[in-house]
């Protein structure tokens, strides 16, 4: 299974990106993200955001996960397996 990221997507140099994990177009990954195997990020979306609550926290998000177009997720916190998500979530 390859990594497919789109030529658009903008994804810090330190992010862990694991194996069959797609990435949609404008996306925005900061510094601190874990993608888990198979999990496809919609176009849009925005992980790790940095915030003064979650400070050099990273953002897990676990293998299988589903997250639609226009999603905010916030460092700091842990996404499960299996995971989806509606379009325009915002989780901090």
């Amino acid at each position: 299974m390859s990594i497919e990221i789109h030529s658009t997507a903008l994804i810090a140099s330190d992010v862990v990106i694991e194996k069959g994990v797609s990435v949609g177009p404008y996306t925005i990954i900061h510094s601190g993200v874990r993608l888990g195997e198979n999990s496809k990020i919609g176009a849009f979306c925005e992980l790790g955001l940095p915030t003064h609550l979650a400070h050099n926290k990273t953002l897990t998000i676990k293998r299988d996960c589903n997250l639609r177009s226009h999603c905010t997720i916030y460092a700091g916190s842990i996404i499960g397996l299996n995971f989806t998500t509606g379009h325009y979530v915002t989780i901090r």
